[in-house]
């Protein structure tokens, strides 16, 4: 008898901690290419866009002009962080000219891999209310063209005055992407 009224408590505390509760008054709502499987992780860079217009074609355009723009951004930070780790390990006599290199190529970069984006959810909706569209998309950009694209682009702009170390510097990254 005790057992089954151990098991039944156990089972009771397990069901109302694994599910979160809506407040009293409030109603879940679910947003298409949203969630856990659509976040950035340590191989991926991913951004969500939502657009809103009275034709389809305009809410695809809206939604895609703010994904891109979130993944850049999401991307342009990174890249300025690992960056700021990164240059620890560059000599000190150049160092100041590494740290004005890496904050204009962290926005080439950005935009430079924006041709290489994949389209990993999409879906449009129509209000019937208001007969206005929404298209909801996720996008992604794999973290070694961002990091072959910026490592590419170091060496090109600094040539011999200064020497990126490929293996420290994808560390270095690795080690921020896994922050997520």
């Amino acid at each position: 008898m005790k057992k089954l009224l151990y098991v039944s408590i156990l089972a009771l505390f397990i069901v109302s901690c694994s599910s979160i509760k809506t407040p009293t008054g409030q109603v879940d709502v679910y947003v298409p290419c949203q969630g856990k499987e659509y976040q950035s992780n340590k191989n991926y860079f991913r951004a969500f866009g939502r657009g809103i217009s009275n034709n389809p074609s305009g809410a695809l355009q809206d939604a895609e002009a703010e994904a891109v723009q979130r993944l850049a951004l999401n991307i342009e930070n990174k890249v300025k962080v690992v960056s700021e780790r990164y240059s620890s390990n560059v000599s000190e006599g150049t160092k100041g000219e590494f740290t004005s290199i890496t904050e204009q190529i962290g926005r080439q970069v950005a935009t430079l891999n924006l041709t290489k984006v994949k389209t990993i959810c999409s879906k449009t909706t129509m209000d019937r209310a208001t007969g206005m569209y929404n298209y909801y998309t996720t996008i992604e950009l794999s973290i070694d063209d961002v990091i072959t694209d910026y490592s590419d682009l170091i060496e090109d702009k600094t040539k011999e005055n200064i020497r990126i170390n490929r293996d420290a510097f994808r560390a270095i990254f690795d080690e921020e992407m896994s922050k997520n």
